[in-house]
């Protein structure tokens, strides 16, 4: 019941987020960052936050820039050792493995999807990841950073830990040191790029030269708190066209 109220509530945001008439209401106010399009790319960790008391729910947040997802993983594992039944461990370790997988996966689609949005680029495997925060050594969630890096050592992709003043854009690319980026896990919470610290990262976007994941746009269609007035206020849902049945939801 509760999960059937979950899943019409997603249904129905993203069916208002999709209508041109809600993203041009956002877009148009959102920094221009935001209008640069990248609707191909789906954003890592997406997800929708709810709150449920009894059997009420009450959606929180759009949550664009999750963290938690490794440090589940090794939380995982480390139940094995609790498990009385060699099944129960076999199946354990299984469930961890495809659910690592599932992650390399998710980042290898979103750089497929950002080639396919830009026809001009070559076909190629991802090969390449920037893990981006503000100083990431002093961040709470730095050993999820070291476990992804080393998650995308497993599957062949070289990853870098670093903070946005530490890359460069040149030559047409964005750079650490003399490692070509191709994908950016930006763990910043400068959705919008403003900081100067994220010149060389915000070149690089606006250049198509990097899939940035989850990107300006993402967060300005979906994260932005104020959506949540629009969402729940039915005049300015009927104002866009949202139909009856989809403000039930």
């Amino acid at each position: 019941s509760q999960q059937r109220a979950m899943a019409a509530v997603i249904q129905a945001i993203e069916t208002v987020v999709a209508m041109p008439a809600f993203r041009e209401k956002i877009l148009r106010d959102a920094p221009a960052i935001a209008q640069h399009e990248n609707q191909a790319v789906k954003g890592v960790f997406f997800g929708y936050d709810f709150h449920v008391h009894d059997e009420k729910i009450g959606l929180i947040e759009v949550n664009t820039n999750a963290g938690g997802a490794m440090l589940n993983a090794v939380l995982a594992r480390s139940q094995r050792a609790c498990c009385a039944v060699m099944d129960d461990i076999v199946h354990d370790h299984s469930t961890v493995q495809a659910f690592e997988q599932d992650i390399i996966k998710m980042f290898r689609q979103e750089w497929a999807l950002g080639q396919s949005e830009h026809s001009n680029k070559l076909a190629r495997e991802l090969s390449t990841i920037a893990i981006v925060d503000d100083a990431p050594t002093e961040q709470y969630l730095y050993p999820e950073f070291l476990l992804f890096q080393q998650l995308f050592s497993r599957f062949g992709i070289h990853a870098v830990i670093t903070a946005p003043e530490d890359l460069s854009w040149r030559d047409g690319g964005l750079w650490h040191g003399n490692c070509k980026i191709d994908l950016v896990y930006n763990r910043l919470t400068d959705f919008y790029l403003e900081h100067p610290n994220t010149n060389a990262l915000r070149q690089a976007y606006l250049a198509d030269a990097i899939v940035l994941t989850p990107n300006p746009q993402a967060h300005a269609l979906f994260a932005d708190k104020r959506n949540l007035v629009i969402w729940t206020d039915p005049q300015q849902l009927q104002e866009l066209g949202v139909s009856a049945e989809v403000q039930a939801c």
